[in-house]
């Protein structure tokens, strides 16, 4: 009686054999990929964060804005100081023609036509 019983599982097992490799396939493709996919999806996680703190720098430009237009009122008291260093010229010219005049009648004349000579064979 128990050959009878082995008869039948001789024929059950040719059609499932066909079955197995089917399914097999299946699923070896994506568990392979899925794996690959975990390791670079780590690595990008830790750059996002970075990429928040910054957006925080430039919240602090708007504060530097409103100051930008304050200074340009500043430079305006600036511009008066060009006017007293202009006097102070003007004091030490005079002092200066004073010693030049007595100098001047003199070597007039001689240093006029020498000193072209003197620069061209330079």
């Amino acid at each position: 009686m128990d050959n009878n019983q082995t008869n039948p599982t001789p024929p059950v097992q040719t059609p499932v054999e066909p079955q197995i490799p089917s399914e097999p396939i299946v699923p070896t493709a994506p568990a392979a990929p899925v794996e690959p996919q975990i390791n670079p999806n780590p690595i990008n996680i830790p750059t996002p964060p970075p990429a928040v703190e910054i957006p925080q720098a430039p919240v602090a430009e708007p504060t530097i804005d409103p100051v930008a237009p304050i200074s340009p009122v500043t430079p305006e008291p600036i511009m008066p100081q060009p006017s007293m260093p202009v006097e102070q010229p003007v004091v030490e010219q005079p002092t200066v023609p004073q010693e030049m005049p007595t100098i001047n009648p003199i070597p007039q004349t001689p240093p006029t036509a020498p000193v072209e000579p003197t620069q061209n064979p330079v």
